[in-house]
C-alpha cells in the first residue's frame, strides 16, 4: 500500500499541530497493513504517486 500525505513543511511535521495530527491518524493507516511509514522530504506540490507506485510493484513482481 502506498499511502502520501502532504505537510506545509518539513519542519513542521517535525513537532507542533501537524506532528501531533499526523500522530493521531497515522494507526488508521497503518494498523490493517504490512510494511513501512516513509516520510520524504522534498515531494513537490501536486505530487502523484501513482507513477511511483505502479514502479515499486513492478520492481516488486519483477524479483
Amino acid at each position: 500500500m502506498l499511502s502520501s500525505s502532504g505537510f506545509p513543511t518539513w519542519r513542521g511535521l517535525g513537532g507542533g499541530t501537524a506532528r501531533r495530527a499526523y500522530a493521531e491518524i497515522l494507526p488508521l493507516r497503518t494498523r490493517h497493513i504490512e510494511g513501512d511509514v516513509v516520510l520524504v522530504p522534498g515531494v513537490p506540490d501536486g505530487y502523484d504517486p501513482a507513477g511511483t507506485a505502479a514502479k515499486v510493484r513492478e520492481a516488486a513482481a519483477a524479483g
